[in-house]
């Protein structure tokens, strides 16, 4: 007994300076490699004796171990130190999950999608769909209604006559016409309110003012879209028969002797068709007959009697206005509106070169704009 006494005695204290010599080279190596270490989290328990802060069990490669009061034997592999984590511990070193299936699990519940989901979504998809294509074209037929009901209204007022649409044309008319004796006669014809059903002819030479008493008519008209432009064949011209886009003025220009069939075929179907409407038909001819290139025979009786009588036992009233070739003061008139148009500066050798090329090329005032631009360019 005694022998095993002291054997025992030996053992726990060889057992005690071996622990105390771990203990050296632990905390020596431990100081060293703390730093590297310590963020290696190997799990996370809860203390039992609070709910509200958490105590981390933190398992590190190489740890100092903690002295035990006793002489209890100490296995070095079961010490695990405790460390007490605050709240700014927790926020600057956040915990990051070791465990791999933790993070496939997240990850296939990522990409997991749910049928029902996706059905629904697509099933809403649809119905947006659907109901921006009502609503735009519930928007483009209130639109188009609006629009018809508003030209309707406008179209049947009682101040939609002859006399309203023809005034600012009027005016200009009588500034910018020269050299025609019937430009007055023309002028209260054009505003008169009888008959609702006009028609009116202008024939006569080339550059004589005909196009540009049409171009000042055309640019007052106050609506631009109930004007119709036409010209020969007239045999294939084709109207929309709707009421509301029946036209108001109708402009049929390079006429000749041998439209003139044509022209009183257009003019019965229209009158038919336009019946109680206000509208007012102008057509330009020009009777030319060429004995060689260089004499014209005009003969203004000769050619409204030929007009007349293409009309006879037709039941259409028709105002022919002849345009005869411009005089030297009446291409001076037609000069000086074309230099205040054009804001340009003519002396009067510049001015007297205008009308010498006008005469020459037996043209009018819509052509005398041109010559200024020219000449009046060319000296500055």
């Amino acid at each position: 007994m005694q022998c095993n006494q002291e054997s025992f005695i030996r053992n726990t204290t060889s057992m005690e300076d071996q622990l105390e010599h771990m203990e050296l080279e632990s905390a020596s190596q431990s100081t060293e490699e703390y730093q590297e270490e310590a963020g290696t989290i190997k799990s996370v328990i809860f203390s039992k004796k609070t709910s509200l802060r958490p105590k981390l069990k933190i398992k590190f490669g190489k740890q100092k171990p903690e002295k035990r009061q006793g002489t209890n034997s100490v296995n070095e592999d079961n010490i695990t130190p405790i460390k007490k984590w605050k709240d700014d511990d927790i926020l600057d070193n956040p915990i990051v999950p070791s465990d791999s299936s933790v993070i496939s699990t997240a990850d296939s519940c990522d990409k997991y999608e749910d049928p029902q989901a996706k059905h629904a979504s697509k099933k809403n998809f649809v119905l947006c769909k659907r109901y921006v294509k009502r609503s735009m074209f519930l928007l483009l037929l209130s639109t188009i209604l609006v629009t018809f009901i508003s030209v309707y209204l406008y179209e049947n007022q009682e101040t939609r006559k002859h006399s309203n649409d023809f005034a600012n044309a009027v005016v200009e008319l009588k500034e910018r016409i020269h050299g025609h004796n019937n430009l007055q006669k023309f002028c209260e014809y054009l505003q008169s309110d009888v008959p609702s059903f006009k028609v009116i002819v202008l024939f006569g030479d080339t550059g004589v003012g005909k196009s540009y008493t049409v171009d000042i008519i055309r640019r007052n008209f106050p609506r631009k879209y109930a004007i119709r432009q036409y010209f020969p064949p007239l045999k294939a011209v084709n109207d929309i028969n709707l009421p509301l886009l029946y036209p108001n003025l109708i402009i049929l220009e390079n006429l000749k002797k041998h439209h003139l069939t044509d022209f009183v075929n257009f003019l019965e179907t229209r009158r038919d068709m336009y019946k109680n409407r206000f509208v007012t038909i102008l057509a330009i001819f020009n009777f030319e007959d060429l004995i060689d290139l260089k004499i014209r025979i005009r003969n203004q009786l000769h050619d409204e009697a030929v007009i007349k009588n293409a009309f006879f036992n037709k039941n259409i009233d028709v105002e022919i206005f002849f345009y005869e070739s411009l005089n030297e003061n009446a291409l001076e008139g037609c000069i000086i509106d074309a230099i205040k148009e054009s804001k340009l500066t003519l002396n009067e050798k510049q001015f007297n070169l205008v009308k010498e090329n006008l005469l020459i090329h037996q043209a009018g005032c819509k052509r005398a704009y041109r010559y200024v631009q020219v000449i009046g360019r060319q000296h500055e």
